[in-house]
């Protein structure tokens, strides 16, 4: 207990001698009371909390050396001190670049705040020049118009006079012919030259021109009943046409009735060469058709069957290089070439079928060639023997690799039809894809067209059937 009351007394005369310490080297600090010396204030009390520190550690320092750190003390002393200025040195330093930093940013925000008052103040004098230039092109505008219209003014004045002129010219012109026309000869009414006045021919003229158009219409209309009268017969007409076709069906199934009759009471072969005498005939021909193909095929069949064994056998019982030395002497004896057109050579080569196995040529590929047992069958077939032809017949069927000159021009040929199946194609999308609208305008003007053409040649028939008395 002692000794803590001891480390306490300590403790305070330390402070106390820091307090002293401090108003002697700062008092500036402790009179102003600022913001600025307020935040100064604080880092120098977190200073001197240290210092205190240090001066406990030199009372314990002075009581173990005594003597040796007394000449040291004041040496830190002063260190402390050039060190506690240069510290405040350096926070005051700090405080006027945050104030540099705040003026700089509200300078900054003053000049996008002119910035943004300069632009919409050039937008505005943008928007004038723009009413001006506009109002000036108004001006140009209406100066031009009241240009024109004076020139018009003047031309119609000029007019003016002009038709005045041509208007006592025109007055003199109809008083004139008022006293050349009062009276007029004519042979129209009375089929000789009298004399007329022109008032009272009017009239005449007048009432005769009426005359003969109600006598036109008179005939019109009686052509008109006529032609009703000739179309109510036409159908009358028609009404027993067709009632005497109806009749002459009738009568002619009432025939074909009694024949059938008649011909029921035959034997059927009589009957049967009687009714279906074409159809025998033409069935007997179809059928020694079809006997006389088969023997054809079945001897060609059977001649290129021998024709094969034949150059089989003796192909191979001929000597070695005298098939070479015949060809080297056709070569020599005949310039042009011996191998023939593509379309030759696929026709002459020898293939395998893929069914039966066998080697055949184009020549001699027909519906029947190829005898052969259907995959399910192969086993189970009850022709399997080695006389056995087979059970089903049809074309030799060539192996998916061959002539390749042939098979390219093919596939030549093919590209060139798919190529021009794709121009029409594109050709029949261009025409699909025209102006729809443009195409129905051009057809309604062309029915109106004809309607038109129409109306005018039923009328024109009309009139031309119509006499005149």
């Amino acid at each position: 207990a002692k000794k803590t009351v001891d480390r306490k007394l300590r403790r305070d005369a330390i402070y106390n001698k820091v307090a002293l310490r401090q108003t002697e080297m700062f008092p500036s600090i402790t009179k102003d009371h600022s913001v600025k010396h307020a935040i100064a204030k604080g880092f120098v009390r977190k200073f001197f909390s240290d210092a205190i520190r240090a001066v406990e550690k030199e009372d314990l320092h002075d009581r173990w050396y005594g003597s040796k750190v007394t000449h040291t003390k004041d040496d830190l002393m002063k260190q402390l001190k050039t060190l506690h200025h240069a510290r405040v040195v350096y926070f005051w330093r700090e405080l006027e670049w945050m104030e540099r930093e705040q003026e700089a940013q509200m300078c900054e925000w003053e000049l996008l705040k002119h910035e943004n008052a300069s632009r919409s103040i050039v937008s505005k004098i943008c928007l004038l020049g723009k009413e001006e230039l506009k109002a000036v092109m108004i001006h140009k505008k209406n100066k031009r118009q009241l240009i024109m219209c004076q020139h018009l003014a003047s031309d119609a004045a000029r007019m003016e006079e002009i038709c005045h002129q041509n208007k006592s010219q025109k007055h003199e012109d109809l008083e004139d012919a008022e006293s050349k026309l009062q009276w007029m000869d004519t042979s129209a009414l009375t089929k000789f030259h009298q004399r007329w006045a022109t008032p009272k021919l009017y009239k005449r003229l007048y009432q005769v021109y009426f005359q003969k158009l109600s006598i036109f219409i008179a005939f019109s209309a009686e052509i008109a009943a006529v032609q009703k009268c000739l179309d109510r017969l036409n159908q009358e007409l028609t009404a027993n046409r067709t009632g005497i076709e109806q009749k002459t069906s009738q009568v002619e199934a009432l025939e074909r009735k009694f024949r059938r009759q008649g011909l029921l009471r035959l034997r059927r072969s009589s009957l049967g060469r009687k009714l279906f005498a074409k159809e025998r005939r033409r069935t007997l021909v179809y059928a020694f058709r079809g006997w006389i193909s088969f023997t054809r095929w079945h001897q060609g069949h059977r001649r290129s069957y021998e024709l094969r064994f034949a150059s089989f056998h003796y192909g191979a019982l001929s000597k070695p290089g005298r098939l070479g030395d015949f060809k080297e002497n056709v070569a020599q004896n005949n310039d042009f070439n011996t191998r023939g057109t593509v379309l030759e050579q696929y026709m002459a080569r020898h293939i395998q079928c893929r069914r039966c196995g066998k080697h055949y040529t184009e020549r001699h590929n027909h519906e029947r060639a190829c005898q052969y047992h259907p995959i399910g069958q192969k086993i189970c077939c009850s022709k399997m023997d080695n006389c056995s032809k087979g059970s089903k017949h049809g074309f030799h069927i060539p192996p998916l690799t061959g002539h390749e000159e042939y098979s390219q021009q093919l596939k030549c040929a093919e590209m060139n039809g798919k190529n021009k199946i794709r121009d029409l194609g594109n050709e029949i999308s261009k025409i699909k894809t025209l102006n729809s609208t443009d195409v129905l305008a051009c057809r309604k003007y062309l029915m109106k067209v004809s309607n038109n053409l129409m109306v005018e040649r039923n009328i024109s028939k009309k009139f031309q059937r119509i006499k005149f008395v």
